[in-house]
């Protein structure tokens, strides 16, 4: 049953699913994957994004509705009302995983990052949503190990905090140049960009 694919709708998660790397859908759903309540599912949308899959609460069992908070769908590059499909995934352990904040924030302690993660799926070169003081902070991850596939934190995974400044392109030669410790995107992430992924995560 791990090869299964079905065809879902994207909705929108409730407030208190955000950030939190999660995803709800109904319990048909989840037996035609022949996934457990807490396993991993692989979301193809433009590009590949993975969730910890939950049941959808009972007033919500809506047949084929998978409910993604907006992080997790500008990481895949889909949209509410989309019909994408989706299948269980094998997930390995993260060994280490390297993080930058996207905007300057309240400083958040490794441990703390570890304990907020942990069983949570990830992929190199996505965003993730951190809750401090009350407000959520976001997070790029640089790099991991094993590389460029999904990944789920253990307690034995080593989190590394790097310094991160958002650049707009045409800065990045520049400012990079001056200072060679700084941490840059490889690709054209623009302020823009982040801004209106904190105002989809907030939708």
């Amino acid at each position: 049953m791990s090869g299964t694919e079905i065809v879902v709708e994207i909705q929108d998660a409730s407030v208190s699913d955000r950030g939190k790397g999660i995803t709800r859908l109904d319990p048909d759903s989840m037996k035609r994957l022949g996934i457990p309540s807490g396993g991993i599912i692989e979301i193809q949308g433009q590009r590949k994004m993975y969730a910890k899959c939950l049941q959808s609460q009972k007033e919500n069992h809506m047949l084929g509705i998978l409910y993604l908070d907006g992080l997790i769908r500008s990481n895949a590059g889909i949209n509410i009302g989309s019909r994408i499909y989706i299948k269980r995934s094998p997930v390995t352990k993260a060994r280490t995983i390297s993080l930058a904040p996207l905007e300057i924030t309240s400083f958040l302690e490794e441990s703390e990052i570890k304990v907020a993660m942990i069983s949570f799926p990830i992929i190199q070169d996505s965003n993730v949503a951190f809750e401090n003081l009350g407000e959520h902070v976001f997070f790029r991850i640089l790099e991991t190990i094993p590389p460029n596939r999904p990944l789920i934190v253990t307690s034995d995974t080593e989190i590394q905090i790097k310094d991160y400044y958002f650049l707009e392109p045409d800065k990045k030669s520049d400012d990079s140049e001056e200072n060679p410790e700084l941490t840059i995107t490889d690709e054209e992430f623009t302020e823009e960009e982040f801004l209106q992924i904190k105002t989809n995560f907030k939708i």
